[in-house]
Protein backbone atom coordinates (compact mmCIF):
# COMPACT_ATOMS: atom_id res chain seq x y z
CA UNK A 1 0.00 0.00 0.00
CA UNK A 2 2.91 2.56 0.53
CA UNK A 3 4.49 1.67 -2.92
CA UNK A 4 0.48 2.46 -4.55
CA UNK A 5 -0.01 5.67 -2.45
CA UNK A 6 3.69 7.33 -3.18
CA UNK A 7 2.88 6.11 -6.69
CA UNK A 8 -0.09 7.57 -7.00
CA UNK A 9 1.50 10.84 -5.61
CA UNK A 10 4.42 10.93 -8.11
CA UNK A 11 2.01 10.43 -10.87
CA UNK A 12 -0.27 13.36 -10.52
CA UNK A 13 2.04 15.92 -8.91
CA UNK A 14 4.74 15.11 -12.01
CA UNK A 15 3.67 12.71 -14.93
CA UNK A 16 0.32 13.25 -16.05
CA UNK A 17 1.60 15.09 -18.90
CA UNK A 18 4.33 12.31 -19.52
CA UNK A 19 4.67 11.30 -23.21
CA UNK A 20 5.82 7.34 -23.20
CA UNK A 21 2.46 6.03 -21.36
CA UNK A 22 2.98 2.92 -22.33
CA UNK A 23 6.25 2.86 -20.58
CA UNK A 24 4.86 4.62 -17.27
CA UNK A 25 2.08 2.25 -17.48
CA UNK A 26 4.23 -0.39 -17.26
CA UNK A 27 5.77 0.90 -14.50
CA UNK A 28 2.56 1.53 -12.53
CA UNK A 29 1.55 -2.32 -13.23
CA UNK A 30 4.59 -3.60 -11.97
CA UNK A 31 4.33 -1.50 -8.84
CA UNK A 32 0.73 -2.54 -8.13
CA UNK A 33 -1.06 -4.36 -10.41
CA UNK A 34 -4.74 -3.98 -8.55
CA UNK A 35 -4.88 -0.31 -7.49
CA UNK A 36 -3.25 1.75 -9.91
CA UNK A 37 -4.95 0.46 -12.93
CA UNK A 38 -7.66 2.76 -12.29
CA UNK A 39 -5.25 5.88 -12.20
CA UNK A 40 -3.87 4.50 -15.53
CA UNK A 41 -7.37 4.62 -17.60
CA UNK A 42 -7.48 8.50 -16.20
CA UNK A 43 -4.23 9.92 -17.42
CA UNK A 44 -4.16 7.74 -20.89
CA UNK A 45 -7.94 7.25 -21.97
CA UNK A 46 -6.64 3.71 -22.47
CA UNK A 47 -8.50 0.05 -21.86
CA UNK A 48 -8.23 -2.76 -20.03
CA UNK A 49 -6.53 -5.00 -22.66
CA UNK A 50 -3.36 -2.71 -23.05
CA UNK A 51 -2.55 -2.73 -19.32
CA UNK A 52 -2.68 -6.37 -19.47
CA UNK A 53 -0.42 -6.50 -21.99
CA UNK A 54 2.15 -4.43 -20.25
CA UNK A 55 4.97 -6.51 -19.17
CA UNK A 56 6.98 -6.68 -15.28
CA UNK A 57 9.71 -4.03 -15.13
CA UNK A 58 12.59 -4.51 -11.98
CA UNK A 59 12.72 -1.93 -9.40
CA UNK A 60 9.76 -0.08 -11.15
CA UNK A 61 9.20 2.62 -7.79
CA UNK A 62 12.82 3.31 -8.11
CA UNK A 63 12.45 4.47 -12.10
CA UNK A 64 9.43 5.68 -11.20
CA UNK A 65 10.34 8.29 -8.43
CA UNK A 66 13.94 8.79 -11.18
CA UNK A 67 11.32 10.27 -14.26
CA UNK A 68 9.91 11.95 -12.01
CA UNK A 69 12.51 13.87 -10.61
CA UNK A 70 14.30 13.96 -14.07
CA UNK A 71 10.66 15.10 -15.68
CA UNK A 72 9.56 17.48 -13.46
CA UNK A 73 11.39 18.47 -11.11
CA UNK A 74 10.04 21.43 -9.46
CA UNK A 75 7.06 19.35 -8.65
CA UNK A 76 9.06 16.41 -7.48
CA UNK A 77 11.28 19.06 -5.23
CA UNK A 78 7.75 20.46 -4.07
CA UNK A 79 6.11 16.90 -3.40
CA UNK A 80 9.44 15.57 -1.58
CA UNK A 81 9.68 18.66 0.33
CA UNK A 82 5.36 18.52 1.74
CA UNK A 83 6.52 14.83 2.80
CA UNK A 84 9.52 15.90 4.65
CA UNK A 85 7.91 18.78 6.37
CA UNK A 86 5.08 16.12 7.77
CA UNK A 87 7.53 13.63 8.38
CA UNK A 88 9.94 15.81 10.28
CA UNK A 89 6.86 17.20 12.46
CA UNK A 90 5.75 13.48 13.22
CA UNK A 91 8.91 13.34 15.25
CA UNK A 92 8.28 13.10 18.94
CA UNK A 93 11.72 13.21 19.97
CA UNK A 94 15.45 14.10 19.37
CA UNK A 95 16.00 10.36 19.90
CA UNK A 96 18.05 8.27 17.33
CA UNK A 97 15.51 5.47 17.13
CA UNK A 98 12.84 8.50 16.18
CA UNK A 99 15.37 9.90 14.05
CA UNK A 100 15.64 6.67 12.28
CA UNK A 101 11.94 6.44 11.62
CA UNK A 102 11.93 9.97 9.79
CA UNK A 103 15.54 8.81 7.80
CA UNK A 104 13.30 5.80 6.83
CA UNK A 105 10.37 7.38 5.66
CA UNK A 106 12.32 10.03 2.97
CA UNK A 107 15.11 7.50 2.18
CA UNK A 108 13.23 3.89 2.05
CA UNK A 109 13.48 3.68 -1.75
CA UNK A 110 17.17 4.79 -1.87
CA UNK A 111 18.44 2.08 0.67
CA UNK A 112 18.30 -1.59 1.53
CA UNK A 113 19.50 -3.49 4.51
CA UNK A 114 21.12 -6.87 4.55
CA UNK A 115 22.62 -8.95 7.38
CA UNK A 116 26.08 -8.60 8.02
CA UNK A 117 25.91 -5.19 8.19
CA UNK A 118 25.81 -4.41 4.42
CA UNK A 119 23.40 -2.04 3.26
CA UNK A 120 22.59 -1.56 -0.79
CA UNK A 121 21.86 1.80 -2.42
CA UNK A 122 19.78 1.94 -5.63
CA UNK A 123 22.02 3.83 -8.52
CA UNK A 124 20.11 5.36 -10.37
CA UNK A 125 22.44 5.67 -14.06
CA UNK A 126 22.87 1.63 -13.45
CA UNK A 127 19.67 0.88 -13.04
CA UNK A 128 20.63 -1.77 -10.25
CA UNK A 129 21.33 -1.95 -6.13
CA UNK A 130 25.13 -1.26 -5.43
CA UNK A 131 26.90 -1.95 -2.18
CA UNK A 132 27.17 1.23 0.02
CA UNK A 133 31.02 0.80 0.95
CA UNK A 134 31.42 1.42 4.91
CA UNK A 135 27.72 3.03 4.64
CA UNK A 136 29.87 6.60 3.12
CA UNK A 137 26.63 7.35 1.09
CA UNK A 138 24.19 6.58 4.09
CA UNK A 139 26.60 8.66 6.20
CA UNK A 140 26.81 11.28 3.82
CA UNK A 141 22.45 11.57 3.29
CA UNK A 142 22.18 11.73 7.01
CA UNK A 143 25.13 14.16 8.34
CA UNK A 144 23.85 15.98 4.97
CA UNK A 145 20.82 16.04 3.51
CA UNK A 146 18.63 14.89 6.83
CA UNK A 147 20.53 17.18 8.72
CA UNK A 148 19.10 19.90 6.42
CA UNK A 149 15.56 19.51 6.66
CA UNK A 150 15.52 19.47 10.39
CA UNK A 151 17.39 22.90 10.41
CA UNK A 152 15.14 23.72 7.52
CA UNK A 153 12.29 22.92 9.83
CA UNK A 154 13.47 25.04 13.09
CA UNK A 155 14.00 27.49 10.97
CA UNK A 156 10.27 27.59 9.75
CA UNK A 157 9.06 27.48 13.34
CA UNK A 158 11.10 30.11 14.83
CA UNK A 159 9.92 32.27 11.97
CA UNK A 160 6.41 32.07 12.83
CA UNK A 161 7.16 32.26 16.58
CA UNK A 162 8.33 35.47 15.36
CA UNK A 163 5.41 36.72 13.69
CA UNK A 164 2.71 35.82 15.89
CA UNK A 165 1.51 37.77 19.54
CA UNK A 166 -0.40 34.69 20.47
CA UNK A 167 1.74 33.08 23.34
CA UNK A 168 -0.03 29.33 23.14
CA UNK A 169 1.06 29.71 19.27
CA UNK A 170 4.38 30.90 20.37
CA UNK A 171 5.33 28.23 22.73
CA UNK A 172 3.95 25.38 20.10
CA UNK A 173 6.25 27.09 17.71
CA UNK A 174 9.32 27.20 19.96
CA UNK A 175 9.15 23.87 21.24
CA UNK A 176 8.83 22.55 17.15
CA UNK A 177 11.85 24.95 16.22
CA UNK A 178 13.75 24.01 19.62
CA UNK A 179 13.52 20.07 18.93
CA UNK A 180 14.59 20.35 15.05
CA UNK A 181 17.24 22.23 16.47
CA UNK A 182 18.31 19.36 18.76
CA UNK A 183 18.09 16.83 15.57
CA UNK A 184 20.32 19.26 13.89
CA UNK A 185 22.85 19.49 16.38
CA UNK A 186 22.98 15.87 17.24
CA UNK A 187 23.38 15.05 13.60
CA UNK A 188 26.53 16.78 13.41
CA UNK A 189 27.85 13.87 16.01
CA UNK A 190 29.22 10.53 14.20
CA UNK A 191 28.41 8.92 17.14
CA UNK A 192 24.70 9.82 16.78
CA UNK A 193 24.64 9.69 13.24
CA UNK A 194 26.19 5.70 13.84
CA UNK A 195 23.00 5.31 15.63
CA UNK A 196 20.92 6.29 13.62
CA UNK A 197 22.40 3.90 11.50
CA UNK A 198 21.91 1.42 13.75
CA UNK A 199 18.42 1.77 14.40
CA UNK A 200 17.39 2.49 10.93
CA UNK A 201 18.14 -1.31 10.12
CA UNK A 202 14.90 -3.36 11.40
CA UNK A 203 13.07 -0.21 8.81
CA UNK A 204 15.07 -0.65 6.15
CA UNK A 205 15.99 -4.77 6.12
CA UNK A 206 14.02 -6.82 3.19
CA UNK A 207 13.68 -10.30 3.34
CA UNK A 208 13.00 -10.58 -0.28
CA UNK A 209 16.17 -8.39 -1.13
CA UNK A 210 18.42 -10.69 -2.42
CA UNK A 211 15.75 -11.92 -5.15
CA UNK A 212 15.67 -8.00 -6.62
CA UNK A 213 19.23 -7.95 -6.73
Amino acid sequence: MRDYIFAKQLIYACLSSYEDLDYLGSLMKSIDRENLQSTWKVISNDDTDKWNGFLKVNFPIQKLIFIAKTTNPEKYDEMIAMIACRVVDDCPTNTSYDVSKVFYELYNYKYKYISKNQWYKYDDELNEWILDENCQSLKKDISNDLRKVFIDRCFFYWNKMSRTTDNALKNEYDLKGTLASEVFLNLRRPTFINDVITESKCLFIDDSFKNKK
